[in-house]
């Protein structure tokens, strides 16, 4: 089986990119399958609900994808070290590094990555299948992603400002995807959030789009303001040029309409919203709630790549 083209979108979290992905979904050729980094954890081991509704192995989806990847493993060990093995945490990735360094065919990495490959590939069911959507954002992911996987990667790096960033991550909500329990999504302080980042960011800037051969980044900002403009500008500079003639048949002004939920992992709990069609709005309400020390907080501990983005 042929390995797909895969958009790897990274950044940091709270940054949109779950309306992005539910949109591009819409297009006939392009699969979204959430933040595939966590398929195990929140996938097959805790049994979280899918983007279609459906807990994960229930869904006629992921248990042919989990059903066609458990066959092939066999050991039993491999499954306790599939959920040992994570790849969304900023604070392992100095360890990460120097083991890669210092162990250059270090095999965990390299046998993970391999896996994700078959579930790129065990996705893509039909021949209609042109691109998949991996949201993970995570920087650890990406750059080891890209260094062992075999797949054609193209990276859309997704920043928002961060004040918008800080002040979404203040706020109390529910994971509507967690089954049997009440849980929330992770809040952040001023000073960690503003940190997070800036260093999400710069790691993106510094290791991620080196490694990448194809790299665009786009703001959230310009997205929520010209939607078809912006994703269609991004598809172009991935050389994706003939679904970028798809996005700007997508969009109605801001609004798309939902045919079809996709079969994602974890993100935002819009993905769960019933609505036929739904509208990229650009919510800057962090302008009216944060007190002006926390603005002036995140404008100095991030300044170097918010000027850089033209965000102060």
């Amino acid at each position: 089986m042929s390995q797909p083209i895969v958009l790897l979108i990274v950044g940091e979290g709270r940054s949109g990119s779950t309306i992005i992905e539910e949109a591009l979904s819409q297009i006939q050729g392009i699969k979204a399958l959430g933040e595939v980094q966590f398929i195990w954890k929140r996938g097959y081991f805790d049994d979280q609900l899918c983007g279609c509704g459906e807990p994960i192995r229930s869904c006629p989806f992921w248990c042919l994808v989990f059903k066609n990847l458990l066959s092939s493993l066999g050991d039993e060990g491999v499954h306790d070290w599939l959920a040992r093995t994570q790849y969304d945490s900023i604070m392992r990735f100095p360890l990460s590094l120097l083991r890669h360094y210092f162990l250059p065919d270090y095999s965990r990495h390299s046998q993970y990555f391999r896996l994700v490959d078959k579930i790129y590939s065990q996705a893509v069911s039909d021949e209609r299948t042109k691109l998949i959507i991996d949201s993970s954002k995570s920087i650890h992911y990406a750059y080891f992603l890209l260094k062992y996987s075999k797949s054609d990667i193209r990276v859309l790096h997704l920043v928002r400002d961060p004040r918008g960033v800080t002040n979404s991550r203040s706020k109390k909500k529910i994971r509507k995807e967690v089954i049997g329990r009440r849980e929330f999504m992770p809040r952040l302080g001023v000073g960690k959030s503003s940190l997070r980042w800036l260093i999400v960011n710069q790691l993106a800037e510094w290791l991620v789009k080196p490694a990448s051969s194809l790299y665009t980044r786009i703001k959230y900002e310009d997205f929520a303001i010209r939607p078809s403009m912006e994703l269609g500008m991004a598809f172009r500079n991935l050389g994706l040029m003939e679904m970028a003639k798809e996005i700007d048949k997508l969009f109605d002004g801001a609004r798309f309409g939902v045919r079809r939920k996709a079969h994602s992992i974890s993100g935002n709990p819009i993905r769960f919203n019933e609505a036929q069609e739904k509208v990229v709005r650009l919510d800057e309400t962090w302008r009216e709630e944060l007190p002006l020390y926390k603005k002036k907080i995140i404008e100095l501990v991030t300044w170097p790549l918010a000027k850089k983005y033209q965000y102060i």
